[in-house]
């Protein structure tokens, strides 16, 4: 693989958020500054989270999405250090999701990271939680996104049926969103406390092959960037 650094290449250090929220947003929708459902999920996944992260447990930082991105920073640079650092990434999957060439990359460099899995958890438990964010025809999921499982015994049917965000927005299934975003909430603890997630190297996401539209993501000429701690 040829690599491309711009700065040097260096390992971000310390523990990172506990989630990173990858999401697409369609033609037409609201800018980040606007109140949405986005913002509500982290918000109500970092309460639950910090109810079940059993004591004892290395600090926990809250997980983020890219509205936490300060007025001035460089987005880019933001979510390069969020893909290489945070414990988890959460996928609001969605067909603009699966159809965006950027989302595609965040999945593709995140899942470079190498994750070691204690029992209770299989040594196969993958760092990427799909969310069904909005149902997708199955004919329109990619291979990457269909091989992990998105809902369990324990989240209601209307989960995989109509999708969280639908959920989120209709009065009468408030109960079942803080059903899901509970199981959710349980999973991501268990990550955190029955895996080391290794941190990966910051990459320009830019330059990044795509998850879902590369068969075999071709890592050639991806450029690398200095951490802020090693700087």
């Amino acid at each position: 693989m040829t690599e491309r650094t711009t700065g040097g290449a260096s390992e971000p250090r310390g523990d990172g958020p506990s989630f990173f929220v990858s999401y697409a947003r369609p033609p037409g929708s609201p800018s980040r500054d606007d109140p949405s459902p986005i913002g509500e999920l982290v918000q109500d996944l970092n309460f639950e989270i910090g109810q079940h992260v059993r004591q004892g447990t290395r600090q926990v930082r809250p997980g983020v999405s890219d509205r936490e991105i300060p007025i001035g920073d460089n987005w880019r640079r933001f979510i390069s250090h969020m893909l290489a650092e945070a414990h988890v990434l959460i996928a609001l999957v969605s067909t603009p999701y699966l159809d965006s060439d950027w989302c595609g990359k965040e999945w593709a460099v995140f899942s470079r990271r190498a994750v070691h899995a204690r029992p209770p958890l299989s040594p196969e438990t993958s760092a990427i939680l799909p969310v069904v964010w909005v149902p997708v025809p199955q004919d329109r999921r990619h291979a990457v996104v269909q091989r992990l499982q998105y809902t369990n015994e324990r989240m209601p049917g209307s989960y995989a049926r109509d999708g969280l965000l639908a959920l989120s927005r209709q009065a009468g299934k408030r109960d079942s969103y803080h059903q899901v975003v509970n199981q959710l909430a349980r999973r991501v603890s268990d990550l955190l406390m029955y895996t080391t997630v290794e941190p990966g190297r910051m990459v320009d996401v830019e330059t990044a092959p795509s998850a879902f539209h590369q068969s075999k993501p071709n890592w050639d000429g991806v450029t690398f960037l200095q951490s802020k701690a090693a700087g």
